[in-house]
């Protein structure tokens, strides 16, 4: 029977939760078990819940997990073009540029020079100063498929024709 301080028998309260002590652990059986002091450490333990002891079990494939993500991520969400697609869209892009240079298009402005490029149609080619000016971002010097989301590649150039980028 339970006593309370004073030695005066404690009346049994089914709904007070017993403190199970940090040094156990339960099994399969669900009969707790007490482990040597020190096998399972108690820092961070709430008190009465058992502390899961792992020997690193879990612990390596977690590290290698999240090394994985960590050396894989980057490459996510990037460029996802081949080279060989992106060099062909920069050439079809230069062509673009002859041909508006040919007709005495003002490229100073920054204009759009081909809203899709032949047989790219989700590329364009724009004119863009390097560094940019207030000029590259308005909208009517902008490809138009590009800012709606019609095409999300794209090629830019100087007004003298030299690569800005490609993506």
């Amino acid at each position: 029977m339970d006593r309370d301080k004073a030695g005066r028998p404690r009346a049994h309260d089914p709904h007070k939760r017993t403190r199970t002590p940090i040094n156990t652990q339960f099994n399969p059986n669900n009969r707790i078990r007490r482990l040597p002091l020190g096998t399972c450490t108690d820092k961070g333990a709430w008190p009465g819940r058992p502390v899961p002891h792992t020997d690193g079990v879990l612990s390596r494939p977690l590290i290698v997990a999240i090394a994985s993500v960590a050396v894989v991520a980057p490459g996510c969400g990037g460029n996802d073009v081949s080279e060989e697609e992106q060099d062909r869209a920069i050439g079809l892009a230069k062509q673009a540029y002859e041909e508006a240079v040919a007709e005495g298009e003002d490229l100073d402005v920054g204009p759009c020079i081909a809203e899709e490029l032949p047989g790219m149609p989700d590329w364009v080619a724009d004119i863009a100063h390097d560094p940019r000016v207030d000029i590259d971002d308005e909208p009517e010097n902008q490809c138009q498929g590009y800012r709606e989301g019609e095409a999300s590649h794209f090629v830019e150039l100087t007004p003298e024709g030299e690569l800005i980028r490609a993506e």
